[in-house]
């Protein structure tokens, strides 16, 4: 018998025992179910996978326990319970075999039937009922048509056990009375799981023409992925079930990449006085390391949308005004023009190039007037035009401090600054964060590399280096 204190992941459709998850982070601590309506498939399947973490049931799943007649296909991927939609027989799907090399994988020719069997469906909770049956922590689904069906038939699994979704949804209605992807994503979401991503998309055409002639087919049908809402899991578990389920999901939403998820997770699973005392959890061990180093990473958010925009500022942007529009930020460079001043001449630097935009650089030059012991340029402005180039910058004053305010080109300027020997200490912005140094790896980009997680580590590395930024010191 297989543990019940492994992740247990379940797959419907399981010809050629594979699915649309990461089966590389789920192989320690996990067992698999697959399952498939055509026991012609049983054996491959076994064949392909491991007896010890493995078991295959050929069973047809459905909403309900019912009769149904089951169409077996020219390709036997596409069997499903739904006949096929005599409008897309015509589509086709871009299909590059290594074997065999590109192909029109044409419905008509490939969900033609063969021949109808009748199956007596039966649904997860039905299996669940049976004491020995271990329900799905992640339940996959590649039910040609049918996963809202399943979906169905699996409700108090869902309610009870599961910690994430991954189904195929179609966006158009291949099959004969098929539901589609909205009604897949607000079935979940109505019971409790977050839509996280689509996992792979398909695109296919309506209409066949020669290589050559062929550009960007239509979204047809996508692999998706969901998660458990914390909050959903507070609600419907406790004591150590909830631990387990929020441990659990803790892990699901670290391999996709989902570390704020996970670390949330975490946080409520140690909330609970029985957490230190679950045992049997399944990546505890990988999961707790990660969440001590997260717990002792600098906290550093980014300016939320309220402070950037306080008050009407935020509708001034849509003024058909100009000079409304511009009034928080123009207001802002005369605030962080008159502090770079003062520090200018306390540190006995005459000259402050402003590199700013055409319409502020009118303004400033008529209404800023250099005072003692400093000098003002406003040279070098920029267009106002956001897909215009920076101007070139000719020369900077010896001894000067520079001042830019076009935020969108700052780092094209600044590498243009850095050419002619500029040190980034004389390099100041109008904005309300600036561009920060960072070490090249963090802590815990280390320890994800270090543990497999290389591509969210590069995930997280790439985001801390675009939104490394500190309070801009010029403004108060």
């Amino acid at each position: 018998m297989l543990s019940k204190n492994k992740y247990s992941i379940h797959h419907i459709g399981g010809r050629r025992a594979t699915s649309s998850l990461k089966h590389d982070f789920f192989q320690k601590d996990s067992i698999w179910t697959f399952y498939d309506a055509d026991e012609s498939c049983i054996e491959q399947i076994k064949s392909k996978t491991d007896e010890k973490t493995t078991q295959v049931l050929p069973y047809c799943l459905f909403s309900k326990k019912q009769q149904v007649e089951f169409n077996i296909n020219v390709d036997p991927t596409t069997n499903s319970i739904f006949d096929l939609n005599s409008k897309f027989k015509d589509l086709y799907l871009d299909h590059d075999y290594p074997l065999y090399g590109p192909m029109d994988f044409r419905l008509g020719d490939t969900v033609k039937n063969i021949k109808k069997v009748e199956l007596s469906c039966t649904s997860m909770d039905i299996l669940a009922q049976d004491n020995d049956f271990i329900a799905p922590d992640i339940l996959s689904i590649d039910a040609q048509g049918a996963s809202y069906d399943v979906l169905e038939g699996s409700i108090n699994c869902l309610k009870s056990k599961t910690i994430a979704v991954s189904c195929e949804v179609e966006f158009v209605p291949i099959y004969e009375g098929q539901k589609l992807f909205g009604h897949v994503a607000n079935y979940l979401n109505d019971n409790g799981f977050i839509f996280c991503c689509f996992l792979k998309f398909g695109k296919g055409s309506m209409y066949r023409e020669s290589v050559g002639l062929r550009g960007d087919g239509f979204q047809t049908y996508a692999d998706t992925f969901f998660l458990k809402d914390i909050n959903a899991i507070l609600k419907e578990n406790s004591g150590q079930e909830a631990v387990t389920r929020l441990y659990k999901t803790a892990y699901a939403a670290l391999v996709y990449g989902y570390t704020e998820y996970t670390i949330q997770s975490l946080r409520s699973a140690k909330e609970f006085p029985s957490c230190d005392e679950t045992k049997n959890i399944p990546y505890k061990e990988l999961l707790d390391s990660f969440y001590e180093i997260a717990s002792t990473t600098e906290y550093k958010m980014l300016q939320s949308f309220d402070e950037v925009f306080p008050q009407n500022a935020n509708l001034r942007r849509f003024s058909k005004n100009q000079d409304e529009v511009d009034h928080d930020s123009y207001q802002r460079l005369l605030n962080v023009l008159d502090v770079l001043t003062k520090k200018a001449i306390a540190e006995n630097v005459p000259n402050i190039l402003v590199i700013s935009y055409t319409r502020f650089n009118q303004k400033i030059s008529t209404q800023i007037k250099s005072v003692i012991k400093v000098q003002y340029f406003f040279d070098n402005a920029i267009q106002d035009s956001e897909h215009s180039p920076a101007n070139k910058i000719r020369s900077v004053p010896e001894n000067s401090f520079v001042l830019i305010t076009a935020s969108h080109k700052t780092p094209e300027i600044m590498a243009q600054l850095k050419e002619l020997g500029i040190t980034e200490d004389n390099i100041f912005v109008t904005g309300h964060w600036v561009p920060t140094d960072s070490p090249e790896t963090s802590k815990i980009e280390s320890f994800l590399s270090e543990n497999g997680f290389e591509m969210v580590a590069n995930l997280l590395k790439d985001k801390r280096k675009k939104q490394n930024y500190k309070r801009n010191p010029l403004i108060p």
